[in-house]
């Protein structure tokens, strides 16, 4: 005669990627209202990424208003009176908006020979951001397009700063 397993203890159950991305919403929510400084924010939103079990996504969840629910994260609802914060712009918009934004800057800094770097630079900046939101916020096709505008951003910054520090050496020296 076999025993099967006790499965009623919470930390056996793993959490889906949909839990995750609810939990990272959810300290997303909190951090904009203030109860979670910067640095609790991201320590928490690693320990949500991280997290294998419902368990590890309460922990990163832990001390904040939100009512969770004992068998799965998934019926966790807002309080009464708090109006979910739509975003600025969806993960898939950032995206997209990263990689074209970032290549043009690219293009711009590389195809003036540094010149149009007034341009160029907040550009580039904003590709960056964009492509940080949607990595962080979307699906994972979306993600890899996040990356791909995070890195063209980062680079034409980069470039963008170069022609910029440029500029200030040869205004120096004159």
């Amino acid at each position: 005669m076999t025993q099967s397993l006790p499965m009623d203890h919470n930390d056996a159950i793993r959490a889906s990627d949909a839990d995750r991305e609810r939990a990272l919403g959810l300290l997303r929510d909190h951090w904009l209202a203030g109860r979670l400084t910067l640095e609790e924010y991201e320590e928490r939103c690693d320990e949500a990424t991280r997290g294998r079990f419902v368990d590890d996504l309460r922990r990163a969840i832990r001390e904040l208003p939100y009512p969770l629910p004992e068998q799965a994260i998934d019926a966790v609802a807002p309080a009464p009176g708090v109006a979910p914060q739509p975003a600025a712009v969806p993960a898939s918009g950032s995206a997209i908006a990263s990689v074209v934004l970032g290549t043009l800057a690219l293009l711009g800094i590389i195809g003036s020979f540094g010149m149009l770097f007034i341009l160029t630079l907040p550009a580039s900046t904003w590709a960056w951001g964009l492509g940080r939101r949607a990595r962080r916020s979307g699906t994972s096709e979306m993600r890899v397009l996040g990356t791909v505008g995070e890195v063209l951003g980062i680079v034409a910054t980069a470039l963008g700063c170069l022609a910029l520090s440029a500029c200030a050496v040869i205004i120096g020296a004159a």
